[in-house]
Parts: C-alpha cells; sequence; structure tokens
C-alpha cells in the first residue's frame, strides 16, 4: 500500500491562490439605555368607517354618531339587516376575519409603508396586533405573503395579541434596546356580533411612529417632531373596581380614580378621547367628570368618541384613541386625555402630553 506524502488540503488552503480573506463582520449595533416614563409618538395614521385622517380630523366638531351601511348578508339574531360601520377598500367585502384583514392591511400599505428615503425608520421594529379572531401563525403567514418584498422591514414584524395600552406597558419596561423607532399597526377587521346590544360594529387600520427616548431624557437626535413641540404618551392605567352596574348612575368616582392615577393638571387638557358604551352607567359619569374636572371644555367640541368615528373596534380601540389624540394634541397645542369604559370592572385612562422643548441657539 501506498502513503500519500503531498501536502494535505489544509495546507493547500493555505495558499494565496486559495486563501479568501474574510471580510470583517460589520459590528452589532449598540443597546441604548432608554427612558420607561412615556414613549414620543412621532406621527399616526388611521383609517375607519369614516374616512382617513384628515377627512375625519377636517371637521370642525366631531361627529356624535358614526356612518353606518347595510350589507345584505349580515342581520341581527331577529333576522333584520344590521348597521355596520365599514372601511370602503373596493369590490365586495369579505365576511371572514382572516380575508377582511388581509384586504384591510393590503389597501393601506401606501399610508403604512416606510419610504425607502427614510433611513432612520428603515431600523425601526415593527408590532402587528395580531386581530383576536385570527391564529397568530396564520396572521402572520398571510402578512409576509402581503408585504412587499422590497419593502421588508430590517428587523422583520413582531406580532401581539395584546391591545395598544398592554403592549406599551410591556414595552416601557424593557430598559434598552438596539433600535429606538417602533411602529405599532392594529388591524380590526369586522365582527359580528360585536360589543354589547345597540352599537355599530365596526373596523379599522390604526398605525403609530413611536420612538424611546434616551435614558437622559433628551430628544431623540433625528426626531422628526417640529424643533420645538414633543408629544410624549405617558404609562397607561387600568383600574379595577368594582361592576359599574352596583355604583349609583351619575356617580363619577370610578372615572375619577382612574383619573387620579395620572396626574395630570386639569387646565392644560384641551380635549378628551373616549371609548365606551353609551348606556347611562358609562356616558353620565363622563359627562360628570367633564363638567366638574375639566369645566373648560365643551361636549360638542371637546369630547371625541370612538365609536361615533367609527363604530365598535374594541381591540384597537386604545390605539385608535392614540391616534385622534395626537392630532388633537397638535391642533390643540395641549394635553389629550384618553378615557375606556368599555369594561365593567376596569377602566382605562392615558395621558398624552403636549410639550414645548426650547429651541438651541445657533450662536455662541
Amino acid at each position: 500500500m501506498h502513503s500519500y506524502s503531498g501536502p494535505s488540503i489544509y495546507d493547500m488552503l493555505q495558499l494565496p491562490e486559495f486563501r479568501q480573506d474574510k471580510k470583517p463582520e460589520a459590528p452589532a449595533p449598540k443597546s441604548t439605555a432608554f427612558n420607561t416614563d412615556f414613549l414620543i409618538v412621532e406621527d399616526s395614521w388611521l383609517l375607519c368607517g369614516s374616512g382617513d385622517l384628515a377627512t375625519i380630523m377636517a371637521a370642525d366638531t366631531p361627529p356624535h354618531v358614526c356612518d353606518f351601511v347595510h350589507d345584505r348578508r349580515i342581520r341581527d339574531k331577529h333576522g333584520n339587516y344590521l348597521g355596520i360601520s365599514r372601511v370602503e377598500t373596493g369590490g365586495e367585502a369579505a365576511l371572514s376575519a382572516r380575508v377582511r384583514a388581509c384586504q384591510l392591511l393590503e389597501w393601506s400599505f401606501d399610508a403604512l409603508l416606510i419610504s425607502s428615503q427614510d433611513s432612520q425608520w428603515q431600523e425601526s421594529r415593527i408590532i402587528l396586533q395580531a386581530p383576536p379572531e385570527i391564529a397568530d401563525d396564520e396572521w402572520l403567514d398571510d402578512v409576509l405573503m402581503l408585504w412587499p418584498v422590497d419593502k421588508q422591514p430590517t428587523h422583520g414584524i413582531e406580532l401581539t395579541s395584546l391591545p395598544f395600552d398592554e403592549w406599551m406597558a410591556e414595552e416601557l419596561a424593557r430598559e434598552s434596546g438596539k433600535t429606538e423607532c417602533l411602529q405599532f399597526i392594529s388591524v380590526q377587521p369586522l365582527c359580528v356580533p360585536q360589543g354589547a346590544a345597540g352599537t355599530t360594529p365596526g373596523e379599522a387600520v390604526a398605525c403609530m411612529w413611536l420612538k424611546r427616548a434616551p435614558v437622559d431624557g433628551a430628544t431623540p437626535m433625528n426626531s422628526t417632531e417640529t424643533a420645538n413641540l414633543v408629544l410624549k404618551l405617558m404609562p397607561p392605567s387600568r383600574a379595577s373596581h368594582e361592576p359599574r352596574q352596583k355604583t349609583p348612575r351619575g356617580s363619577t368616582h370610578l372615572l375619577e380614580a382612574a383619573i387620579d392615577t395620572l396626574r395630570v393638571d386639569a387646565e392644560t387638557v384641551q380635549a378628551v378621547v373616549w371609548d365606551g358604551h353609551r348606556s347611562g352607567f358609562r356616558l353620565d359619569p363622563l359627562i360628570g367628570v367633564l363638567q366638574q374636572r375639566f369645566s373648560h371644555l365643551f361636549l360638542d367640541t371637546d369630547l371625541w368618541s370612538v365609536q361615533g368615528i367609527g363604530g365598535s373596534v374594541p381591540h384597537a380601540s386604545a390605539a385608535v384613541q392614540v391616534v385622534l389624540a395626537t392630532q388633537l394634541a397638535r391642533q390643540r397645542q395641549g394635553d389629550i386625555l384618553l378615557l375606556d369604559s368599555h369594561d365593567e370592572e376596569r377602566t382605562l385612562a392615558m395621558w398624552l402630553h403636549h410639550e414645548d422643548v426650547p429651541q438651541l441657539s445657533n450662536h455662541g
């Protein structure tokens, strides 16, 4: 038997003609310590039965009853046509929640997709709220199939089954991260029956472009806000309490307790965005709180109801409220209070703070 005495494969790979110099790996993004007291809202967008955000906010006064239509395929339990608040997406709207969610998402892409020229948002984390009627894995499969290949996000797409306020609480618990930019998208397809009796089922697509602030509290250097304006969304508060039905009809103490947790200055509040059923146990206390604590506000111009704009969209409600609050804060140059009294035993309260930041002088 002859033994091989030539150069080994390893020796040959060291020769110049075989050796390939490795390119140095790109350094991993550094982790940044974040402020956990608030999120900065850079921009927002909404599509619902009343139209897109620009159309909704062009009105001098908020609508008190949403536009509704009838679909011959949708009836209530008594066989009567049911009024619904539906987004016009062209063609026949699917009744399947999964198919309809895809129709809504695809119709909204022009507003949702980040421009390839906007480098800072190319690095954003995209968080997509999964509609409760659709399995997470099915929704993710659909989204990835629909999302244009040339617009695929750098960091992928994250799914959450949480409503916006609960997701926000978890996000603020993250003390550091590798990107400050966040895009939260909520898609609510029409679901019948939905909400309590007497409500108009609705559907919506809500989107927010958010930022985490550095731990020192300074505004991010690449903020797209105007130089002297920052909108800070403060941590949400969900107050648990006795059932509303067991409280006196006009009692305001449940709402007042929720508002007290926010420590908001009533005089700075320029509008209230509210969602909840319009029964006396929800609406009467709200009117009472406004009259007692926010007497400078007017019910016909300063109280914006989600159901009056887009119908009942419970899973997307918190996101829709923040979008409306963002636009109101810019228009009115002040703070906006957000309240949700849907739940019989919990009240949600949030506060969007309008803050003027002094501009730095360019002169030494």
